[in-house]
């Protein structure tokens, strides 16, 4: 049984509530919590985001987690497990 982290379970929330929108090679994100938006850029398996936890830690955010939930998820819609994906990118992202 894999454990989720809060980080992890926030981005599944995002990419399940939020709209998120492709725009000029970023994604916009919406924040869970304040009227924000922030800009997500990814290149391959790294990647950036506005927010303060990313610019405070330098490692993948729940936007950035959020983003490629959501890509997978639309290109294996049928097939995809959201934590596994996830953890699988945290692990490897180290």
């Amino acid at each position: 049984m894999e454990v989720i982290t809060s980080r992890q379970q926030k981005a599944l929330e995002i990419a399940d509530k939020f709209r998120i929108i492709e725009s000029a090679g970023k994604w916009i994100v919406p924040s869970q919590t304040t009227g924000k938006k922030y800009a997500v850029r990814l290149v391959g398996n790294s990647g950036d985001c506005e927010c303060p936890d990313f610019e405070i830690r330098r490692e993948a955010c729940k936007h950035m987690l959020a983003v490629r939930y959501l890509i997978q998820r639309e290109q294996n819609h049928d097939e995809f497990d959201g934590m596994s994906y996830i953890t699988h990118y945290e692990l490897n992202e180290q």
